[in-house]
């Protein structure tokens, strides 16, 4: 009876392995490239320039009020950088890591990404698909975290 009972929970074990497999959301993870790959990182930095009021991309100098840094932003949580204290309660409730494909659909249009956001995000809308792309590729390099 023993063998049997350790026979069936072994393969309920590979059963919710592989259909946990099968059901991850690709959205959820930080290292694809779908949208940066296909960017032109030159064209992303040229349009970074109208996000640098508020935002900085290296963990080097002091935060700005306005925007939280960008350093490191693939793979964090929405709303969690302790240093950036003006989060919208909307943002922190979003619950969600940073992805390609996540900031690729917020850059779009920002306030029905994260309905009832409380910063000039909601107003910072991205609509062409290629300079979003062309901003992911710019992100992706300028913001990644530096070997330590």
């Amino acid at each position: 009876m023993r063998l049997f009972a350790l026979s069936m929970l072994i393969c309920l074990s590979g059963v919710l392995h592989i259909s946990s497999a099968i059901a991850a959301d690709p959205s959820d993870d930080p290292t694809a490239t779908p949208y940066s790959s296909a960017g032109d990182v030159a064209a992303g930095e040229q349009l970074f320039k109208r996000c640098k009021a508020c935002h900085l991309v290296t963990d080097e100098g002091r935060a700005r009020p306005t925007g939280p840094r960008l350093y490191g932003l693939f793979g964090r949580t929405a709303g969690s950088l302790a240093e950036f204290k003006y989060y919208s309660k909307a943002l922190k409730k979003a619950d969600h890591v940073w992805t390609e494909e996540r900031l690729y659909a917020f850059l779009e249009d920002p306030n029905a990404y994260v309905p009832g956001i409380k910063s000039a995000m909601r107003v910072q809308k991205i609509t062409d698909q290629d300079k979003r792309k062309d901003l992911l590729a710019y992100l992706r390099q300028a913001t990644a975290l530096k070997n330590e």
